[in-house]
């Protein structure tokens, strides 16, 4: 999906990577501005969210109003400096600056205003035809993001942090079935590092 999107729009290319690696929210990715990004450090602030409200946009706080900040890994940082090169591109031939208040992503070519969540759910949606994907949903890149993470060892309050679920047990009762098979590998870690009683593990000699 991110190879075809990059085919027609490269700026909604990137926030399709960006989604799949933070697991931020719609909104979220809708709010961030690049006062939010520190590309030196790689890592990235949620400190709000844009709803689509009637004739309007609002920017308010996050779902659960937590702030929190994360690490990104280096693909990521790449993939927004990449991001930056395009707005700074797309600004330039209106002649504006892309300033630190400025949206990662807009509709505006000055970025000054927030892309609205509507457009983003119409475009997936467009990608997601053309690869011929319809049942995949936009929400699935959030829930992709916490299945790598789980399956890969992270803990549990690490994800819940990063998601920006209210509590960790909520991470756990979403993704019980991860949290299934990564058990039953604990188990048989368990169970190989110590041999059986009547049975050694100790090698000839």
């Amino acid at each position: 999906m991110i190879e075809a999107a990059q085919t027609e729009d490269p700026e909604f290319a990137t926030l399709l990577f960006v989604a799949a690696t933070t697991g931020c929210r719609r909104g979220e990715l809708c709010g961030l501005q690049w006062s939010d990004v520190d590309l030196a450090h790689g890592s990235l602030v949620v400190r709000k969210s844009v709803s689509d409200l009637p004739g309007r946009l609002e920017v308010r706080t996050t779902k659960t109003g937590l702030v929190r900040r994360m690490a990104l890994d280096e693909a990521t940082t790449a993939v927004l400096m990449t991001q930056r090169d395009l707005a700074e591109q797309r600004c330039g031939t209106v002649g504006a600056a892309l300033d630190a208040d400025a949206f990662v992503w807009s509709g505006a070519p000055d970025y000054r205003v927030p892309l609205k969540p509507g457009r983003i759910t119409a475009e997936f949606t467009k990608v997601r035809g053309s690869v011929r994907l319809p049942n995949v949903r936009l929400h699935h890149l959030r829930h992709f993001a916490a299945t790598v993470m789980l399956a890969g060892g992270v803990d549990v309050r690490t994800v819940a942090g990063r998601l920006g679920h209210s509590r960790p047990t909520l991470t756990l009762q979403t993704y019980a079935h991860v949290m299934d098979v990564t058990d039953r590998r604990a188990a048989s870690i368990l169970g190989q590092s110590i041999a059986p009683p009547g049975e050694s593990r100790e090698g000839p000699g």
